[in-house]
């Protein structure tokens, strides 16, 4: 089920499975064709493969978390107010919401891995041209730009996030799934983590346009190569058994969020998209304001998030794949979120938190934590 920290695997992943070009035998464990491929039979171009994906992800958590500690500070330098930030970093998630389920129901139309190299190429151009605008210098120009390149590079995401979950899971069989998709997950987290401080770094060094310019460039260069060494195996559906072809159908999503299971994967995973994205506009001027904190040390609160992402996505990821409730780890992650949003500000409510940056900090660590039970379980519930 998509990224990100901000999206949407559940809803893309349930319209995949029935469009994406998998045989019934790769999705369904208990066909009667289906083979399970041992560990030992995974071939040097599957492991080629989980590797171009894995760096896809860190580089996708990269650009979608590069900007957190610089772009409010720029933006309000070019006059613009945190509202309208917030409106930068929110239409780039909105957009994946829209886009992830639209990719997942047509992949097998588009095709799984010209999605996957095209949504690379989009991120990684446009992600370039977010960095020119550092010479525009005119606020609604600006603005109006900022939100225009967000969309498209937005998309771009949506495209390769999109085709990673299918394509990852169908080059294993079904009990490493789990561990595989959270390993997927892990990359993106580790390049959530590293984001804001290479983009913290980059920003002393070089100004607003080096960060985006170098992130780009490599995402740009990484569909380059992936284009050369990306093989996929297409499975011919007219090739597949009575049985097969009846596994699965063609649903909408309006039927698919009738399933109760569905609808609160879904629920859950659009309130802790929110959560991730909530804070992105004003934790920067919050810690400068109130702590004095520089780019670099923002950026590294900013990995605090990410880093316990990174950390346990495969923990959930294992005990989940050891028989761990769903809606017991959905249950644990909620109430993280929550606890963690407690020690942000911190909440009036609750006076006895002291106004510390070591509160804050912890606030995000267990954010993370809460963020990574959601995500993975909605990846495999």
């Amino acid at each position: 089920m998509d990224n990100i920290v901000p999206r949407s695997p559940s809803l893309a992943s349930a319209s995949t499975s029935s469009s994406s070009g998998y045989s019934s035998e790769d999705v369904n464990d208990n066909h009667p064709g289906s083979r399970k491929r041992k560990k030992s039979e995974w071939t040097l171009q599957t492991w080629s493969n989980l590797i171009v994906f894995a760096v896809s992800e860190v580089l996708g958590g990269i650009t979608y978390s590069l900007l957190s500690p610089f772009y409010t500070q720029e933006a309000q330098s070019k006059g613009m107010t945190v509202s309208e930030t917030g409106m930068v970093y929110s239409v780039a998630f909105i957009t994946t919401i829209i886009f992830a389920p639209i990719f997942g129901k047509h992949i097998s139309r588009i095709g799984s891995k010209q999605l996957f190299i095209g949504g690379t190429f989009l991120a990684g151009t446009t992600n370039i041209l977010f960095g020119l605008l550092e010479w525009v210098y005119d606020r609604t120009s600006f603005f109006a730009l900022s939100m225009a390149i967000r969309i498209v590079t937005a998309t771009g995401e949506a495209a390769f996030f999109s085709s990673i979950y299918p394509l990852a899971a169908q080059a294993v069989d079904v009990s490493s799934r789990s561990i595989v998709l959270s390993v997927m997950e892990t990359m993106f987290g580790i390049g959530l983590m590293i984001g804001p401080l290479i983009g913290g770094l980059l920003y002393e060094l070089g100004g607003f346009c080096l960060p985006f310019v170098i992130s780009g460039s490599i995402l740009f260069i990484c569909s380059i190569i992936s284009s050369h060494i990306l093989s996929v195996k297409y499975t011919n559906q007219s090739h597949q058994g009575r049985d097969s072809s009846k596994a699965f159908k063609e649903s909408s999503f309006t039927e698919l969020l009738k399933i109760p299971s569905i609808f609160l994967t879904n629920l859950v995973l659009c309130c802790t998209s929110m959560s991730v994205s909530w804070y992105l506009p004003s934790l920067q001027p919050f810690l400068v304001k109130k702590f004095d904190m520089g780019p670099v040390a923002v950026g590294i609160m900013f990995m605090l998030d990410g880093a316990t992402y990174a950390v346990f996505s495969p923990i959930w990821g294992y005990l989940l794949s050891r028989g761990l409730k769903p809606i017991v780890a959905l249950s644990v992650g909620c109430c993280c979120i929550i606890v963690g949003y407690s020690f942000l500000g911190p909440l009036p409510l609750l006076p006895f938190i002291p106004d510390s940056i070591y509160f804050v900090g912890m606030g995000l660590l267990i954010h993370g934590c809460g963020t990574a039970a959601n995500f993975i379980t909605t990846l495999t519930f």
